[in-house]
């Protein structure tokens, strides 16, 4: 499955001034080219610096690649950790989850996907 950037990690450092090298070298698995595009988007987002510092990784992953989450068939990947999260509370299931997805996605007028594609996603996702 796809690895998402460190998003969080990079913003932060990038805000405490280190240099793109010295990021990429600290981030295991980071690209200094990922650095300088996240440092490109930051320049242009204009997001205030308290907004940046108290978001998650998966929040400033949708701000800055907010394509990323749209499958090549056109429907919007759920969100997983938050499905994993709330599969732990009782009485939740993944039919209800994806219910609650197809909402969400009817709701920003987007495409979403079958339960079966839901649920065989979710599984590999966790399947690491």
């Amino acid at each position: 499955m796809y690895c998402k950037a460190k998003v969080k990690q990079i913003v932060d450092l990038i805000l405490d001034g280190k240099s793109n090298s010295y990021i990429a070298n600290a981030l295991e698995k980071t690209s200094r080219n990922t650095v300088m595009d996240i440092r490109s988007k930051l320049n242009a987002l204009n997001v205030p610096e308290d907004v940046l510092r108290s978001s998650t990784n998966d929040e400033l992953y949708l701000i800055f690649y907010p394509n990323k989450f749209k499958h090549e068939d056109g429907y919007v990947l759920p969100d997983f950790e938050y499905i994993h999260q709330e599969l732990r509370k009782v009485g939740v299931t993944l039919q209800l989850l994806w219910e609650e997805y197809v909402n969400e996605c009817i709701d920003m007028k987007e495409k979403s996907c079958s339960y079966l594609t839901f649920t065989r996603l979710y599984n590999s996702y966790f399947d690491k």
